[in-house]
């Protein structure tokens, strides 16, 4: 395991969204060019749900309820990660399932393009987020990983 100095650790909060039709919610990411899940990081005092339901709305114009707890992803496979504003850090993500409620669906700034896809024919994802898809995909709860 990769050790900083002084290891900073986040907390991100990833969505699991599928529409009437089992389809997955994907956005194509600006910063890297891959497909993932809606979602980010925690902000200071926010409560899980309430970041789920921000992340969402900001990336991709839905409004959801937060319907369970999908697991947590705290492996550092994948998951140290820097970003030029605001450096190296661990992520732990939180993934949650999601319903939609109302909004309408458009890409934001963060994102090339939303849009659903089937469970069998998956984009190519960014790296950390292909196993939590899978496994909501395959109806996993409760998942430490």
């Amino acid at each position: 395991m990769q050790m900083f100095e002084h290891e900073k650790i986040r907390v991100g909060v990833g969505i699991f969204i599928q529409d009437q039709e089992n389809r997955v919610l994907l956005e194509k990411r600006r910063d890297c060019g891959l497909w993932c899940f809606p979602g980010g990081m925690v902000e200071a005092g926010e409560k899980i749900e309430e970041t789920a339901s921000r992340e969402v709305k900001e990336e991709t114009g839905l409004d959801i309820r937060v319907t369970g707890l999908l697991g947590v992803y705290s492996t550092t496979q994948h998951r140290i990660i820097t970003y030029p504003d605001t450096g190296t850090f661990r992520l732990i993500d939180v993934v949650v399932s999601a319903e939609i409620i109302g909004g309408k669906l458009q890409s934001s700034p963060e994102s090339f393009e939303v849009r659903f896809f089937e469970g069998n024919h998956l984009p190519e994802l960014l790296p950390r987020a292909v196993q939590p898809i899978m496994d909501a995909l395959e109806g996993k709860r409760g998942v430490f990983s």
